[in-house]
């Protein structure tokens, strides 16, 4: 009988990891995002919006925690207004990043989901063009850097049939700017540096999870 009993649980054990999508899953997310550069002087600042894309890992080794790491593509920057008055950006600051962010789930139940952790991006390029493509097209990557480091935190909810939703905020600490005339006149009138600040929304589709 003890020995019945304790098959009994290990099956029930070995069954419960499937049925709460446990172990490790590839996939691959989507998502929008709206972006500002948080910070600049001599222009009226506009949210922009960008796509994101890329792949994900998650590992989750128990009900209510797990890891997941990203390597995605994302479009940030702003819109800017000629002056403080612009009631429509004249021009977008577009800047193209590889971002991998390690975020950590915390679960409440088995999908909804609180998500928190650092972020590092790598410029890939950044252009300056005026509003609907009317002005030159600007190579402006050297005006921001080239790597940027951030915290993300947000909230999603893992669905039974494998697609992931999220939502979050990014926080970037790094100061953008390069200009070394810009640095000391933002040091001077104590006006602090450029910074990426950006929302995003996503679905996701994690390959082999089980439904539950």
């Amino acid at each position: 009988m003890a020995a019945l009993t304790a098959t009994q649980a290990v099956g029930q054990a070995t069954n419960a990891a499937p049925a709460l999508g446990l172990g490790t899953h590839f996939g691959a997310k989507v998502g929008l995002n709206r972006s500002v550069l948080d910070g600049q002087i001599n222009t009226k600042t506009f949210y922009k919006t960008g796509f994101s894309g890329g792949i994900v890992m998650r590992v989750r080794p128990s009900r209510g925690f797990a890891v997941q790491p990203e390597l995605l593509y994302s479009q940030l920057g702003a819109g800017g207004g000629a002056s403080p008055a612009s009631k429509n950006p004249d021009y977008e600051v577009r800047l193209n990043y590889l971002t991998v962010p390690l975020l950590f789930k915390f679960y409440f139940g088995d999908r909804v989901y609180l998500q928190a952790g650092p972020q590092v991006g790598f410029l890939l390029s950044g252009r300056r063009v005026g509003a609907n493509n009317t002005a030159p097209d600007q190579d402006v990557a050297s005006e921001y850097g080239g790597t940027d480091f951030a915290v993300t935190s947000g909230v999603g909810v893992d669905l039974a049939n494998g697609l992931v939703l999220g939502t979050r905020f990014a926080y970037g600490f790094t100061n953008l700017n390069t200009d070394g005339d810009e640095s000391k006149f933002r040091d001077h009138f104590g006006l602090g540096g450029l910074h990426n600040r950006s929302f995003e929304l996503s679905v996701g589709y994690l390959f082999g999870a089980v439904k539950y």
